[in-house]
């Protein structure tokens, strides 16, 4: 979970800030005169250092006065935003208030110097944004699922009316189970844009097929079936357990399965073979819920 950014936080940025002017003062000083331009004017940079410090002390004094709304924004910039695109945006909000007028109006206060800056970082073309994979899921609270990246930041809500509808045609959230299933597909998003190992490149290979072109579907299966299938078990076996997984959604009568959100999705003779493919793709995909049903014993074991 990321921490919150406070007020303690950016009094220690601006004053480390002063501190290098006034270090950088110190270290001119100590120069010898042949170690500048002849055009070097001294009591212009000094002026300039020290209205930059003069107005470093303003901020300063009106830190406390930054609500915690504006504290979570710039949390969440600092968390999803490169180092160096902020500290070049920083700068250029500084030298505008510090070098003009602005320091006396729309910049004198700490709240309206980082108001500035988080409109020029939102407006920028090259944000630099990145949310971390991989994507998790959560249930907030009874009206709402979050997706959150590795960063603990939030990419997405969902809304919900936490009852037992299985739809919620005419009504103004999503039902419970609608927002979980659209929550789980936002979640893979990062796994989908992720180079595949192991995967073929679309229309080639031997696991190509004319009637199969994609390596992937939205329900998984052909993911399934591409990863996973028992090398011991017939083409046209795995073929008709596929078509029944997808129509009937039957229990095997004998064997291991592979549950997969709650679906059939393949076969196994052994509970090691069953055991193998589901760890593999619950390494591919983190975030399902993949469960062994063993036919003899009607138990499920969840991986």
């Amino acid at each position: 979970m990321v921490k919150l950014l406070t007020a303690e936080d950016l009094r220690a940025f601006f004053r480390g800030f002063a501190a290098a002017i006034e270090l950088d003062q110190i270290r001119v000083d100590t120069l010898p005169a042949h170690r500048f331009h002849h055009e070097y004017s001294d009591s212009m940079w000094r002026s300039w250092r020290n209205t930059h410090l003069r107005y470093l002390n303003q901020l300063l004094l009106t830190l406390d006065m930054i609500p915690p709304a504006e504290l979570e924004k710039l949390t969440w910039i600092a968390t999803n935003h490169e180092p160096a695109f902020l500290g070049e945006a920083t700068l250029n909000v500084f030298a505008e208030a510090a070098t003009s007028s602005a320091e006396k109006n729309d910049l004198a206060t700490a709240k309206l110097f980082f108001d500035r800056f988080i409109e020029d970082v939102m407006r920028s073309s090259n944000p630099k944004l990145v949310f971390k994979p991989p994507w998790t899921l959560v249930r907030e609270n009874s009206e709402c699922y979050v997706v959150r990246d590795a960063n603990g930041v939030t990419p997405a809500w969902l809304y919900c009316n936490d009852d037992t509808q299985r739809y919620s045609f005419g009504a103004s959230k999503l039902s419970s189970d609608e927002a979980r299933r659209i929550g789980r597909a936002i979640a893979r998003i990062p796994e989908f844009l992720m180079p595949r190992q192991g995967f073929y490149p679309r229309g080639g290979g031997p696991r190509w097929r004319a009637d199969r072109p994609y390596h992937s579907r939205a329900d998984g299966s052909s993911v399934v079936w591409a990863t996973h299938a028992n090398q011991s078990i017939p083409t046209a076996s795995l073929h008709k357990r596929k078509i029944m997984v997808a129509a009937n959604r039957e229990l095997p009568a004998s064997g291991y399965a592979l549950e997969v959100d709650g679906r059939l999705k393949a076969e196994f003779a052994t509970r090691d073979g069953a055991r193998a493919g589901g760890e593999e793709l619950k390494k591919r995909f983190p975030m399902l819920q993949i469960r062994i049903y063993d036919a003899q014993t009607n138990a499920r074991e969840e991986i």
